[in-house]
């Protein structure tokens, strides 16, 4: 995708953002609130309020961090929808590490270990339903999903099993904190070092995809995996490494998380993190500078929706709703370039073309009165060129 094309593709993210934006002031003005004051809110509790800007921030970064590993799978074709359940992973490692170390290691040393340990937990969390798609071929969302349910029972059993705590009241239970030391942020959950791990991981995927051969095969497969296979591209291999690479980002988001700003696991512990990082990485176009502003974006939503309850009256699930319509709204987007394009030319007389920035689909139908074109002669392909 050249850089025209992906400023066209954010720019019509962009707009569906808006709309959906819009959407969703019309609806809640129809309910009986007022469309105004739910905007000012929303600026408010994510800009302009005091701490505002730094609440969203807060809720960016574990975001940012996942949806920069959707980026990858799904540019390789593969729908890796259990980032929740590879946050939870990440996250009950780095806990049980973080606990079970002795802090006479040193505290950088064992929360060092611990994030790494959550990281790598993401990783094997992803890497077993990949190597059910691509082995077995087994549908990857169903299998990435049924080991998010997994993985959310498994919060449930250390919260009120081998680290629980005293500390819990009533039906919730709790497990232990971490210690001072191995936290990674204050209970803000912001610190440079997080921050800077955020720019240091979307600059490593950035060459990854960008300025390597891997990069190329993971883009080549998910445009036409039959001809990534005859063109010699080990579709596997590449199918587990993306899967790899999106669990490591995905359990490396739940390590900072409980490290950072919660430093221990309650029993029904459901951010919904994961779920929402893929709807980021979908609104900045798979493209990494795309996704951190995305992440900003959502991370401000998710700061207003703890002000809008006092300053408008809106329920707090309010923010359900509206992340909701949003992801409908740019789902949808791909078809609005299209449609207008495609008017135009059934109008002309001209057949309908896809545009540059915009796959075309596979098996499509051929145009009524059109002979199917003579089949090329079997000859065998030689090796891609590329430079990367």
């Amino acid at each position: 995708m050249s850089w025209r094309n992906g400023l066209g593709s954010a720019g019509r993210s962009g707009v569906a953002l808006l709309v959906g934006l819009a959407l969703a002031a019309i609806t809640f003005q129809a309910g009986g609130f007022s469309a105004g004051g739910t905007a000012s809110g929303v600026v408010t509790g994510a800009v302009t309020g005091s701490g505002s800007l730094a609440l969203t921030l807060r809720y960016a970064l574990p975001l940012a961090f996942i949806a920069i590993g959707v980026v990858v799978s799904f540019r390789g074709g593969f729908f890796n929808a259990g980032a929740q359940g590879q946050f939870y992973a990440g996250g009950i490692v780095s806990l049980y590490v973080g606990l079970t170390l002795p802090t006479s290691l040193g505290g950088p040393i064992v929360a060092f270990l611990a994030v790494l340990a959550g990281a790598v937990a993401g990783m094997v969390w992803s890497v077993v339903p990949g190597m059910l798609r691509v082995y077995f071929n087994v549908n990857e969302v169903i299998g990435t999903l049924m080991f998010s349910f997994i993985a959310e029972y498994l919060v449930t059993y250390i919260a009120v099993g081998p680290l629980k705590s005293s500390a819990g009241a009533g039906q919730v239970a709790v497990t232990s904190s971490v210690p001072a030391a191995v936290r990674v942020t204050p209970a803000s959950g912001i610190s440079a070092g997080v921050v800077l791990g955020v720019l240091l991981v979307g600059a490593a995927v950035w060459w990854l995809l960008r300025r390597t051969r891997f990069g190329f095969e993971i883009a080549l497969i998910g445009r036409n995996p039959i001809m990534a296979e005859v063109q010699g591209v080990e579709t596997r291999q590449i199918g587990l490494a993306t899967f790899a690479v999106t669990g490591f980002t995905a359990g490396l988001g739940g390590a900072i998380e409980i490290l950072g700003p919660l430093g221990s696991i309650s029993s029904g512990y459901d951010p919904n993190i994961g779920l929402t990082a893929i709807l980021v990485a979908l609104v900045g176009v798979l493209a990494v500078g795309g996704v951190l502003v995305a992440a900003l974006v959502f991370g401000g939503l998710t700061a207003a929706s703890l002000y809008l309850p006092i300053a408008t009256g809106l329920p707090s699930t309010s923010l359900v709703f509206l992340t909701g319509l949003v992801s409908f709204v740019v789902t949808a987007k791909v078809g609005w370039g299209r449609w207008p394009h495609g008017l135009l030319r059934r109008a002309r007389g001209g057949p309908d073309r896809h545009r540059d920035d915009e796959l075309p689909v596979p098996g499509g139908t051929r145009p009524a009165g059109e002979e199917p074109p003579p089949p090329a002669p079997a000859t065998s392909p030689g090796p891609v060129e590329t430079s990367v």
